[in-house]
C-alpha cells in the first residue's frame, strides 16, 4: 500500500514562511529564543550552548510553538527539527516554519523530513551556489505522504519506539567512539612526553622545560585555498583525471583524505587560481572544525576554510607534527579570535609552538607509537561503520513507514 500524496502547503495551517533576519546579539533568557541554523542539534533537539534571543515585539513577527518543524533553507539544505519546546521562541530567516493543520500530526510529517522521500525532492530542488538554498515556495511544493490523521499518529507512535531504540545503539556506539578518542591522545601525549612542553607554552606558562619553535619555521611553505563557482558546471567532472577539491568535510582522520572528493576540470582549476600540493600535504581547518587535520592522500586543493602545510623534512616528520597538532588542538580556543565561531588565521596557526627536538627522536616516537594508533584506529573505524549502517537502517524504516510500504499495527490497508 502506497499512501497518497499532497502538496505540503495544502497540509500547513499558516503559509510556509522564512523567519526574521536579525543579527544574534541578545542572550537574554526572559526573552524568546531565537532559533538558528546553527541551533539545530537532532531531530527533535537544540544545542544548549548557543542559546540567543530576541525582544518579544521583534520575535512575534516568527513565532513558534510547540509542533512546529523547522527546515533549513540555506546552508545544509533540508535539515529539520521538530520545536518540542513550550517556551516562547522565534526562528531566524535561513529556516522555514511548517506549522501543521489540526487533522495533521506533526510528528508524522516531521518523521517525513527524515526520509529518503524527502531527500530525493530536495536534491532536485535545491540551487548549489555558493551554499546551497531552498525557497520556502519550493518547501511549500514538496509532496508529502498524507494518509488518515489515525494513521498518522499510530505510524508516528510506532517510529517514535523503533528510533529511540535505534538512536540508543548509536549514542552507545558513539559513546564507545569518544573512549577510543580519549584513549589515541592519552597515548600520544604519553608519547611526546605528556603533552607539558608545548601545551604549557601555549597557556603561557614560563616554566616550560624546552622551548619550542612556531610551526612556521618547521615548514617549507603554507599554501591557502580557493573559492571555486559552484554554480558553473563546467568548473566539476566525475572524471577521475580531474583535480581533487578537499572540503572540510572530506577530511576523514589523521591519516588520509577521502576518495570520494569532488573533482576541478582544468577550467575550475584555473578559475580557483590554485596549483595542486602534493600527496603529503597536511591539511589544517582554520575554522568549522577548528585544528581539524589530515594528511591528504592525492595530490589536491582545497576550499578557503583550509590551510595546506609542507613540511621541511630535514626538521620535522610530517607524522610527528600532526601529532603535536592533535595535543595542541585542545587549546584552540586560547587563541581563537571567537566571531560567529572560533577561528585561527594562517599567521596564528604558524605561531603554534612545536618542541624542537631531533628528527631521529620525532622518528622514534612515531615508531613507537604507530601500533597503537592503527589498532585504535581500526576499532574506531570498525564502529564508525556500525554506525553509518543504523543510521541508514533508521531511515529505511522512517521511509518505509511514512509512505506507506511498511505494515504498521493500527494503520489500515
Amino acid at each position: 500500500m502506497r499512501f497518497p500524496v499532497a502538496p505540503l502547503k495544502h497540509l500547513a495551517a499558516l503559509p510556509i514562511s522564512n523567519g526574521v533576519g536579525e543579527a544574534a546579539e541578545f542572550d537574554d533568557p526572559g526573552w524568546p529564543r531565537y532559533v538558528r541554523t546553527t541551533d539545530i542539534a537532532g531531530p527533535r533537539s537544540l544545542w544548549d550552548d548557543t542559546f540567543r534571543s530576541l525582544p518579544p515585539e521583534v520575535a512575534k513577527r516568527a513565532s513558534l510553538k510547540s509542533g512546529d518543524l523547522l527546515m533549513t533553507a540555506a546552508g545544509g539544505v533540508g535539515k529539520s527539527t521538530l520545536y518540542v519546546s513550550d517556551n516562547p521562541a522565534c526562528y531566524a530567516g535561513y529556516l522555514v516554519r511548517f506549522r501543521p493543520r489540526n487533522e495533521v500530526d506533526g510528528r508524522f510529517v516531521a518523521y517525513w523530513a527524515e526520509s529518503q522521500h524527502f531527500w530525493d525532492q530536495i536534491e532536485v530542488g535545491k540551487v548549489v551556489s555558493t551554499i546551497d538554498n531552498f525557497s520556502a515556495g519550493k518547501y511549500q511544493n514538496l509532496r508529502c505522504p498524507s494518509p488518515s490523521l489515525p494513521a498518522q499518529r499510530a505510524i508516528a507512535d510506532y517510529l517514535d519506539t523503533e528510533t529511540a531504540r535505534i538512536d540508543a545503539l548509536i549514542t552507545k556506539k558513539q559513546r564507545m567512539i569518544e573512549l577510543l578518542e580519549n584513549r589515541r591522545l592519552a597515548a600520544i601525549e604519553t608519547a611526546l612526553g605528556g603533552g607539558r612542553t608545548a601545551v604549557s607554552f601555549i597557556l603561557g606558562d614560563e616554566q616550560s622545560a624546552q622551548e619550542p619553535v612556531p610551526l612556521k619555521r618547521l615548514l617549507i611553505r603554507t599554501i591557502a585555498g580557493g573559492t571555486p563557482d559552484s554554480n558553473d558546471s563546467s568548473f566539476w567532472t566525475d572524471e577521475a583525471e580531474g583535480t581533487a577539491w578537499v572540503a572540510i568535510g572530506d577530511m576523514l582522520d589523521s591519516s588520509t583524505t577521502t576518495e570520494t572528493v569532488r573533482r576541478l576540470t582544468p577550467a575550475g582549476l584555473a578559475a580557483v587560481r590554485l596549483r595542486p600540493a602534493p600527496a603529503g600535504t597536511l591539511l589544517f581547518a582554520m575554522y568549522a572544525s577548528l585544528g581539524k587535520l589530515t594528511v591528504s592522500g592525492m595530490p589536491c586543493v582545497w576550499n578557503q576554510a583550509i590551510l595546506g602545510l609542507v613540511p621541511d623534512d630535514t626538521k620535522v616528520d610530517s607524522e610527528y607534527l600532526a601529532l603535536w597538532l592533535e595535543v595542541l588542538r585542545q587549546h584552540f580556543g586560547v587563541l581563537a579570535r571567537s566571531t560567529t565561531q572560533d577561528n585561527l588565521n594562517a599567521e596564528q596557526v604558524g605561531a603554534l609552538p612545536i618542541p624542537n627536538r631531533p628528527l631521529e627522536d620525532q622518528l622514534r616516537v612515531v615508531r613507537q607509537l604507530r601500533p597503537s594508533l592503527t589498532s585504535i584506529s581500526s576499532s574506531t573505524s570498525l564502529l564508525v561503520s556500525q554506525v553509518d549502517l543504523l543510521r541508514e537502517r533508521r531511515q529505511a524504516l522512517i521511509t518505509a513507514a511514512v509512505t506507506g510500504e511498511l505494515e504498521i499495527p493500527g494503520v489500515a490497508a
